[in-house]
């Protein structure tokens, strides 16, 4: 399945993107059904696989994100996959086994299902994604200031 011109582009990396861009669609779909979400173990189930899906896609972004970055700066094309996959895969589990440890009797609570209708259970997901942005966008203004900052000073040593 995997061939070896395929994987040292980035191309398994968008196939990861989009497996889980519609299983998280299927799971939105699944709880669109007023019989599916009445029962509350059935509910919990599809908010954790919501939550899975989702965590991984908003990884899996940020991967493919860095990878294309490293590709158009460097030119390093291969060696991303293995690592991108227990990253991405791996945090969303993580992220999605932590409700399960703090807050078990909120889950399967909301109607949508989602994670829980109280809002502390959600916490884990959403501020760990909040910080991640905020952290990339820190990093983000820290590279363009030295880029700036750079290229203003070569434009004096050349006066």
């Amino acid at each position: 399945f995997i061939n070896r011109d395929l994987k040292d582009q980035l191309h398994l990396m968008g196939v990861n993107i989009g497996f889980a861009f519609i299983a998280g669609s299927a799971v939105i779909i699944c709880t669109d059904f007023e019989s599916i979400t009445k029962d509350r173990h059935t509910c919990v189930v599809l908010g954790t696989l919501l939550q899975f899906f989702y965590g991984a896609l908003g990884f899996w972004g940020v991967a493919i994100g860095h990878a294309s970055f490293r590709a158009i700066t460097r030119g390093v094309i291969g060696g991303n996959l293995i690592p991108a996959c227990m990253m991405c895969w791996g945090v969303s589990l993580l992220l999605t086994g932590i409700p399960f440890i703090e807050f078990l009797e909120d889950l399967g609570t909301d109607p949508r299902c989602f994670i829980s209708w109280e809002n502390v259970p959600k916490y884990p997901i959403l501020h760990t994604t909040n910080s991640l942005l905020n952290l990339l966008n820190v990093l983000r203004n820290c590279y363009s200031y030295q880029s700036i900052n750079t290229s203003t000073q070569e434009g004096k040593s050349n006066r």
